[in-house]
């Protein structure tokens, strides 16, 4: 999805801190507001992601303040944006 493509832009940046942040709040809401919406199969992973998100939200500032939980937030947001488009049969 797009907003995981750009948390894993603008988390190459310590910079970007504010911005990783809001965006991962962002994509918590769309999947609060989505995962209810579809089979369980797929809620399940939506939730496990959000979990993941929050976790993040918690421990920001050790995580986005260094490079390498920063890289791996990255990684992790690649491996997603991957993922939930073919979860919700966009890609087929």
């Amino acid at each position: 999805m797009d907003w995981l493509a750009r948390v894993r832009s603008f988390s190459r940046d310590a910079a970007n801190r504010k911005i990783v942040y809001d965006l991962v709040h962002e994509s918590k809401w769309f999947i609060e507001w989505t995962a209810a919406e579809t089979e369980i199969d797929t809620a399940e992973q939506l939730v496990a992601l959000r979990l993941e998100l929050a976790l993040l939200q918690l421990d920001r500032e050790r995580i986005l303040g260094n490079q390498a939980p920063r890289a791996a937030v990255a990684c992790h947001a690649l491996a997603w944006s991957d993922r939930v488009p073919q979860m919700s049969g966009l890609l087929h």
